[in-house]
């Protein structure tokens, strides 16, 4: 009888304690109800730079404006402004849109307030849309033009196209495949073929000349 009752004792002490652990798992700044939801509240404190406002690192709340019920840490329903985004040491991603496994699904844009017409949007299958792109890269292919520029021959020309595949200078399809391109790079290697082929034009026209003065 004596056992039974240490045993009783042990039971309702283990039950206690796991009561114990399960309200009190959270951090400070969360509770739990009587019906078990975690209830968060804020903590105010600051320093001398600014103030600060918390829930607590660990405290699993959502933050709901215009919603009852967010889907997310932070859900705005509606229009937000944010003078600056900024990233910080240790938080390598400044803005980071996840989007389901849909194509053309709009992830983000940017909308002319006047007109209501995307002036810039990103697709979620990773498409680009825009007005106009300005690309600042240098040395532009103007170099061609230079007296030192080694142009190659037409044959050496032909012998690297029939030995390598691909134009000189130029990425190959394998590797553009893989590893992808920058546009303004390949916008400046394109050029700067445009200008060679110039060159060549220039050149057989001068031959053309000299044959016909030669008839």
């Amino acid at each position: 009888m004596k056992t039974l009752k240490i045993t009783a004792l042990i039971l309702i002490c283990l039950m206690a304690t796991i009561s114990f652990a399960q309200n009190n798992s959270l951090p400070q700044l969360c509770k739990r109800q009587e019906n078990n939801n975690i209830l968060s509240s804020w903590k105010k404190g600051g320093n001398t730079n600014y103030g600060i406002l918390h829930t607590g690192i660990l405290c699993p709340t959502r933050v709901g404006i215009g919603t009852g019920s967010p889907l997310a840490n932070l859900d705005v329903r509606g229009k937000g402004l944010f003078r600056s985004l900024e990233i910080t040491q240790g938080h390598p991603v400044g803005v980071k849109v996840v989007v389901p496994d849909i194509s053309f699904l709009q992830a983000y844009s940017v909308v002319n307030s006047v007109t209501n017409q995307d002036m810039f949007k990103v697709m979620s299958n990773g498409h680009v849309f825009a007005q106009d792109m300005t690309i600042q890269l240098a040395p532009f292919p103007d170099y061609v033009f230079a007296k030192e520029y080694e142009l190659m021959s037409i044959k050496q020309l032909g012998d690297y196209i029939s030995k390598n595949k691909h134009l000189p200078n130029m990425p190959t399809a394998k590797k553009v495949e893989k590893e992808g391109v920058s546009v303004g790079e390949l916008q400046l290697k394109l050029v700067e073929k445009v200008e060679e082929l110039t060159l060549y034009i220039i050149d057989l026209q001068k031959q053309i000349n000299l044959l016909k003065a030669n008839k």
